[in-house]
């Protein structure tokens, strides 16, 4: 189980978590404000008994230490704080949001203004007879159009990972009381992909907590079966894959259009692994402001486990039938595997090819129904099947315990997808333990088949991870990749020569060097670049300039700037000479001023003493371009 230290928990490795460094800012940025957690039994005092029971009994869920992301999140959350945390995955993201919810779910039931009245009949509303609600409730629910009014929702992206979270919420809400609002159940899951009746008929009895797709949700509050007025209590699980997903929309509408009380009136916890940028500042328009709010990291974002072994496979083929040649031996019997394609074809293909090879196997993929991939999921977790094919719907989330290897039999596609590689790779050393993880990797920038823009982010991975490269991955990187170990200040090889990459990286330091060098010589800025033909500039010839900051058209020079007649060509005079038109003969004049080129090709002539040839361009503050002072 996650999170136990006991005498079952032999092959857990929990020093690597306390070894990961940890970063909070914002609200309770301090430990000393808000101390971290060491210890599940200190819950006691702040949850239900009934929970923590459950929580730390030895025959139940045998919790014990907490893992980084528990340490820091859940008495922050407990204090009232809206957290946005990310951490690796597997490493207790479920538990860090359930137990604050739950603990602020039962302490506020009773106490909430406004609520659905308690004085409903809890035994009835057990055996299934319904609830007593006062006149008042009644006429609410009515005009809501459903009895179904969740004090706390949590969202996730996928069917699996919403089923596994109302597990887990179900599991700490066993053998609890009713719920003083009245409502039968303590949660209860609603998800797209099958029947919607038997979702509605656990709605109608009433729950307090709502774990939910957002597609699924949305038709829900569309059809007026759920109204999340009363819901104090938000959770966006795998934030970042739900907007990467196209949920946004959905999201939008339920977090600022269905009725939900707005973000000063609520508390919002958002969880994942990975936080791209554009993810981050788009969920915080959810979060209260910075005195609200705290911010928690958990290693470096979007990184991945130390107690994973991560290999790589070289495919040179890139077929399928080369790749299913590599992965067989890498199967082994009685041992969990969970192997990804890209593909849903591709994984049912996948799937029978080893079925032909007498491993069992299981597949789960979009063109499965709900109860196809339910029963798939019962089979791979009760031992029936050594294997589980799948594209990345079971990539978040998912927690299968014992899952001793990820086989990746395609890689993400692009490197703005290596998320998913963190994300299944996650799949196994969950909560300590070990566990392996192969990559076949094709090399080359081949469409849809080669992996030659994952070498920067897989090498990076590898090297933050302390994992080696194997000999062929280095001669794959390409040109335009840089060798983390010598961004690091590595730069020698396996052999104890340097790297290419960091010989090149040196050269390119001693040119900077040697231009710096002649830059302070001749007595210019280190970045102001070598002087020109015509020597240089005269004081006070800086180039002109318009009132945007850019060189007027043409490319015309300074009045009294000393210029030979080739270097300032613009383009009109340019096309004019590739086109082979006459240029005019120069004036000759007395000034002793060398000629410029407009001189030289007959255009205006003017002396240090004339005005100015352009009248776009104002010595001070006046008229913008192209009006006459």
């Amino acid at each position: 189980m996650p999170g136990d230290r006991g005498s079952a928990a032999s092959a857990i490795d929990f020093q690597s978590y306390d070894a990961i460094p940890v970063k909070r800012r914002g609200a309770g940025e301090s430990e000393e404000e808000v101390p971290s957690m060491q210890s599940f039994d200190e819950l006691r005092s702040v949850m239900p008994a009934w929970a923590a029971d459950n929580l730390l009994d030895s025959e139940r869920m045998r919790y014990r230490l907490p893992t980084p992301i528990q340490k820091h999140t859940v008495p922050l959350a407990l204090r009232g704080h809206d957290v946005m945390a990310c951490a690796q995955t597997g490493s207790g993201k479920t538990t860090a949001f359930l137990l604050p919810l739950i603990a602020s779910v039962a302490a506020g039931a009773e106490a909430e203004a406004g609520g659905i009245s308690a004085r409903s009949n809890a035994k009835q509303a057990r055996r299934g007879e319904g609830l007593r609600l006062s006149k008042a409730d009644e006429a609410r629910v009515r005009s809501e159009g459903t009895p179904a009014m969740p004090s706390a929702l949590v969202l996730a992206p996928t069917r699996e990972l919403a089923v596994q979270i109302e597990l887990e919420c179900a599991k700490l809400t066993y053998d609890a009381p009713a719920p003083p609002s009245g409502a039968a159940h303590w949660s209860a899951c609603a998800y797209g992909g099958a029947t919607a009746r038997p979702q509605l008929e656990v709605l109608a009895a009433g729950a307090e907590i709502l774990v939910a797709t957002p597609g699924r949700l949305d038709d829900f509050l569309n059809r007026r079966l759920v109204s999340l007025a009363r819901c104090r209590f938000l959770v966006l699980d795998e934030a970042d894959r739900m907007l990467d997903m196209g949920f946004e929309p959905q999201i939008r509408k339920i977090v600022t259009r269905s009725g939900l009380p707005s973000a000063e009136h609520r508390q919002t916890l958002m969880f994942s692994a990975t936080f791209a940028r554009p993810m981050q500042r788009v969920a915080a328009e959810y979060l209260r402001g910075a005195a609200h709010t705290s911010h928690v990291t958990v290693g470096r974002v979007g990184s991945s486990m130390r107690s994973i072994e991560q290999r790589l496979v070289l495919a040179e083929g890139g077929s399928r039938r080369d790749k299913l040649e590599l992965i067989r031996p890498l199967v082994v019997p009685k041992e969990r595997t969970i192997i990804f394609a890209g593909k849903k074809h591709v994984a049912k293909w996948l799937c029978a090819q080893l079925a032909k090879g007498g491993t069992t196997a299981v597949e789960i993929h979009g063109d499965r129904s709900q109860g196809q991939r339910e029963a798939a999921l019962r089979r791979f977790r009760e031992g029936e099947a050594d294997v589980l094919v799948a594209t990345d719907v079971a990539s978040r989330g998912l927690d299968v315990p014992d899952v001793a290897h990820v086989i990746q039999f395609d890689l993400p596609p692009t490197e703005a997808d290596f998320d998913s590689y963190v994300h299944r790779i996650g799949r196994t050393g969950r909560a300590g333990k070990s566990g392996r993880a192969t990559s076949l990797f094709v090399p080359g920038d081949e469409p849809k088949v080669g992996n030659g823009a994952l070498w920067q982010p897989l090498a990076r991975t590898l090297h933050e991870n302390g994992q080696g490269f194997p000999p062929w991955f280095e001669a794959c990187r390409p040109r335009s990749a840089q060798d983390p170990r010598i961004a690091a200040g590595g730069g020698v090889g396996a052999d104890g020569e340097q790297l290419v990459s960091g010989r090149r990286k040196g050269a390119s330091a001693n040119r900077r060097a040697r231009r710096a060098a002649l830059a302070a010589a001749a007595g210019r800025p280190p970045n102001a670049g070598p002087p020109s033909q015509g020597g240089p500039p005269a004081s006070g010839s800086a180039r002109p300039s318009t009132s945007n900051g850019r060189r007027p058209a043409g490319g015309d020079p300074p009045k009294d700037a000393p210029r030979d007649d080739l270097q300032w060509h613009g383009p009109s005079q340019a096309r004019a000479a590739g086109r082979g038109r006459a240029r005019a003969p120069p004036r000759i004049h007395d000034d002793p001023t060398p000629l410029t080129r407009q001189q030289l090709l007959g255009e205006t002539v003017f002396t240090p003493s004339s005005p100015s040839p352009w009248p776009c361009r104002p010595a001070g503050p006046g008229p913008g371009p192209n009006i006459q002072p």
